[in-house]
């Protein structure tokens, strides 16, 4: 795919440490921040860099794979299921402040089954913790999920007294 090699790019996308050369065609015409923000009144428009930065590259990653192929799975089978969940959450996340609802999507399609399987897992909490972090409160759509979680387990204990 043209992300991967930068051919013909237009512009730059930085995180950290990591640069995109990716093509304003591609993100413009889908994500409407990034159409503002080329746009050549602005800094990023005239010098064609948009820095993301202060988002987590993982979801960046994810963000810019989504634009191009229209999916967000970005990991290896090896990672573990709770690094996974984290960076799921932080994938919604971007997705919510970028306004992209299609990778909030699938961001909780991916999400929901794992952690379905792995209710049980003391790691459980922090996903919790990350989902009600970078979510706002209107957004239902990762805090249901953890919710019925949470009162499937709590049923489960109260079962168990």
């Amino acid at each position: 795919s043209y992300l991967n090699n930068g051919e013909y790019s237009d512009l730059e996308v930085r995180c950290g440490s990591i640069t995109y050369k990716v093509h304003r065609l591609v993100l413009c015409s889908q994500i409407e921040f990034f159409r503002k923000a080329c746009n050549v009144c602005w800094r990023e428009g005239k010098e064609c860099v948009v820095d993301l930065s202060h988002d987590d590259a993982y979801a960046v990653d994810a963000l810019l794979r989504y634009a191009y192929t229209g999916k967000c799975d970005i990991f290896a089978e090896n990672v573990a299921p709770s690094r996974k969940a984290l960076h799921y959450v932080q994938i919604y996340a971007i997705g919510a402040k970028y306004e992209i609802t299609g990778l909030q999507d699938l961001a909780k399609d991916y999400l929901k089954p794992l952690l379905d399987a792995h209710r049980n897992e003391g790691w459980l909490a922090e996903v919790i913790r990350l989902t009600y972090e970078t979510t706002i409160p209107t957004d239902r759509g990762l805090c249901d999920i953890v919710v019925d979680i949470i009162v499937e387990q709590h049923g489960i204990y109260a079962e168990q007294d």
